[in-house]
């Protein structure tokens, strides 16, 4: 997951007077992909290449609920933002599948999952 190290780099911050807030916005960002994604946590374990999008969109996600923290009328998250949501929620649907199936392990999913690639 993303720390706050890279989120502080990536909005440019320096000081640390602002950490609470960005720990908190960086909740958000997560659960609200753990919420939209099925089976995040489960494929953000076992994908590496689903892991670095979701961490680029938690860490987009955070930089927006930042920059638009005192906007009481903020809309809907960026074309780009929602996008890549889209493409995370399509990624999840081949391992649903695989999720839903009783009895089977973390391993035995990945090693479906690496033979398919």
């Amino acid at each position: 997951m993303v720390e706050l190290s890279q989120v502080k780099q990536y909005l440019r911050i320096d000081t640390d007077e602002e950490d609470a807030l960005l720990g908190t916005l960086m909740k958000v960002a997560e659960t609200y992909l753990v919420d939209a994604i099925g089976g995040f946590r489960l494929i953000y374990e076992l994908d590496v290449d689903f892991a670095a999008k979701a961490d680029f969109v938690m860490l987009v996600l955070t930089a927006e609920l930042y920059a638009n923290r005192a906007d009481d009328n903020h809309g809907d998250y960026s074309y780009a933002v929602r996008t890549l949501i889209n493409q995370l929620a399509y990624w999840s649907k081949g391992y649903e599948e695989l999720e839903t199936m009783e009895a089977i392990t973390s391993e035995e999913i990945a090693s479906v999952v690496g033979a398919s690639r």
